[in-house]
């Protein structure tokens, strides 16, 4: 989560918004309709809020971590907490990356 006193997020945006802006794709069990508040860490997020694992060293913390939804690579499904969204990415850093640009796009020059 950014610094409010910096920075005003957009949003909510639903699942299958942030799938389609992070060309990513839903797993079978996500809810598309599920709207998703923030951006943040994994270790700091909470239900209303996405994060996303790049690095396999996070793994164990993406296995405890308590956001409401995660882009993950593929191979990563299993280690998942249940009951946490995914948007699947062969690229998840990119994929966060647009995201956290449609919660907190340029500001106007």
């Amino acid at each position: 989560m950014a610094d409010p006193r910096f920075f005003t997020p957009h949003g909510p945006f639903n699942l299958a918004t942030l799938a389609k802006l992070a060309a990513a794709k839903l797993a079978a069990d996500a809810d598309p309709a599920k709207l998703v508040k923030d951006v943040a860490a994994l270790d700091s997020a909470g239900p209303d809020d996405i994060s996303f694992l790049d690095n396999v060293l996070y793994r164990d913390l993406f296995a405890s971590s308590r956001a409401g939804a995660c882009v993950i690579a593929p191979e990563l499904v299993e280690r998942a907490p249940e009951g946490m969204a995914l948007l699947l990415s062969e690229t998840p850093y990119k994929s966060y990356a647009l995201i956290a640009r449609a919660f907190y796009p340029e500001p106007p020059t």
